[in-house]
């Protein structure tokens, strides 16, 4: 290269010896063509001109210095007046090069380096690589920056700003992010202002889409063409898909947080230690914790072929596996239990139950057949036994029943269901737990009464009827009494007639 540039140098000034005259005639003049061959003319002329216009009247292998164009030319008859190719490139551009042919670049396994101010700003590898800002590209394009600088920025005409890719050092990190436990090194991408940055997935079909993944190449985010997000799975089938994770809402200020939680599955085979399902919870500095829990599950161990349910925790210590305070199940045709999960009835209530109005049975005559009036009420009601009770503590069934410790008046259930058997119920468990229902027993008593009123009624007859014998009795012993007394005056009389 130095020698050609050389040569170059002393091509100018010999040719810069011919200028000083305004025409001269040669007897042999060596030129140079557009081919890069050294051609021997005679009686040929070098001349020059100010205005850009040729020479008039050439001759084969003329040489003109058009100092317009700052161009060395040579006249051929069949393509007129050419540039005369150097080797070397002008550092005011060129003329006539061939791709491929003509470069700037090394022949052999040697790096390609720029320099401005004697320092190395760019380097091209024997293999390929560029690299700027370094001298060991480990990429086909390899930015380094060491400053924290800028390392790229993108402008189009459109945008009123630039697409800057940033390099984050120790202390340039933004103050939002001061929380994070690397803050010394990093990547920032700033948008032009009042600007969008779109990402357009031109698809085969609706799974390609954007994808992060971490240094493992797990999945972490999937934006796909379907429409679909994804956080833990490559391919979501639903339009937000979260997989082994938790998901949560915050409040602004982290120190009284809500958090909304999706547990890892959200739907739990027959776990009752790992109840999935969704959790609410508090960051409050003054009572942290679970606030209320929603929970999904299915009794059968290993698919969800079994009993489906839904249940509700409110302020328990720990939610879970505790009992749910609404507990929905698919068992029996559906079933809702209230600080239960195995109700044994429509609604059950594991406790006390009240309210301000009166529960109300559906009685409707149009819904009834096979209607028949209660016969025996009072020899029923007779055999039947009130008592007074406490729950017993030391119990070996029914131990998760919510028993309070008052003494309390009602039934034995196996007592009145050999009297009463439609009023006694027995649960589905395993417990075989008997309940009253103590509402059925009101029209036993009803008739009972009815019955029981009328021996009152009947007595109350048979008494009037009594109280009248008494009376006739009453006078026929008065008037027993006057027929003594009259007998015993006429008697009187007689003794006194005889004396």
């Amino acid at each position: 290269m130095n020698t050609l540039i050389n040569n170059q140098k002393l091509l100018f000034t010999i040719l810069a010896l011919m200028l000083a005259f305004a025409s001269i005639n040669a007897q042999e003049v060596n030129i140079i063509d557009n081919k890069g061959t050294i051609r021997t003319v005679n009686n040929n002329t070098v001349t020059t001109s100010t205005d850009g216009s040729a020479p008039s009247n050439p001759l084969e292998a003329d040489v003109w210095f058009d100092v317009q164009n700052n161009e060395i030319k040579f006249y051929d008859t069949v393509d007129g007046w050419k540039p005369i190719s150097f080797t070397a490139w002008s550092t005011t551009g060129n003329l006539g090069t061939t791709a491929g042919t003509n470069f700037i670049g090394t022949k052999d396994a040697v790096d390609f380096v720029t320099k401005t101010n004697n320092t190395e700003v760019m380097r091209v590898t024997k293999d390929g690589n560029v690299g700027i800002g370094t001298t060991t590209p480990l990429s086909k394009l390899h930015v380094k920056s060491t400053d924290g600088s800028k390392l790229l920025t993108l402008a189009g005409p459109a945008s009123s700003g630039e697409l800057i890719f940033k390099d984050l050092a120790s202390g340039s990190y933004p103050s939002g992010l001061s929380s994070l436990l690397t803050t010394t090194d990093g990547f920032q991408i700033d948008l032009p202002q009042s600007s969008n940055l779109i990402f357009k997935i031109r698809n085969n079909d609706p799974t390609d889409g954007f994808h992060i993944v971490n240094n493992t190449n797990d999945q972490i985010f999937t934006a796909n063409a379907g429409g679909r997000i994804g956080i833990g799975v490559a391919n979501p089938s639903e339009k937000l898909q979260l997989h082994k994770g938790q998901f949560y809402i915050t409040r602004p200020s982290d120190t009284d947080m809500i958090r909304f939680q999706i547990g890892a599955d959200g739907f739990a085979y027959g776990n009752r230690t790992n109840d999935y399902g969704i959790a609410f919870e508090s960051n409050s500095s003054g009572a942290p914790g679970r606030v209320a829990r929603i929970s999904a599950g299915d009794a059968h161990p290993t698919n969800a072929t079994g009993v489906k349910y839904l249940g509700f925790q409110v302020g328990t210590a720990t939610l879970i596996s505790d009992t749910k305070l609404l507990y929905l199940t698919s068992a029996n045709g559906g079933r809702v239990g209230i600080k239960s999960e195995t109700p044994s009835y429509t609604l059950y209530v594991n406790g006390t139950a009240g309210g301000t109005s009166a529960y109300v049975n559906t009685s409707d005559a149009r819904l009834k057949t096979d209607v028949t009036p209660l016969k025996n009420a009072l020899d029923k009601v007779m055999q039947l036994q009130g008592v007074t009770f406490n729950w017993d503590k030391n119990r070996t069934v029914g131990k998760k029943l919510d028993l309070d410790n008052k003494n309390h008046i009602g039934f034995i259930a196996q007592q009145i269901e050999k009297v009463l058997p439609q009023v006694v119920n027995t649960d589905t468990s395993k417990e075989k737990i008997k309940s009253v229902a103590y509402s059925d027993v009101v029209p036993v008593l009803v008739e009972a009464i009815k019955a029981q009123q009328k021996i009152i009624n009947q007595l109350k007859k048979d008494n009037e009827a009594l109280k009248a014998v008494a009376g006739n009795v009453s006078r026929l012993e008065n008037e027993i009494k006057q027929i003594n007394r009259f007998l015993e005056l006429k008697e009187d009389v007689s003794l006194k007639k005889s004396n």
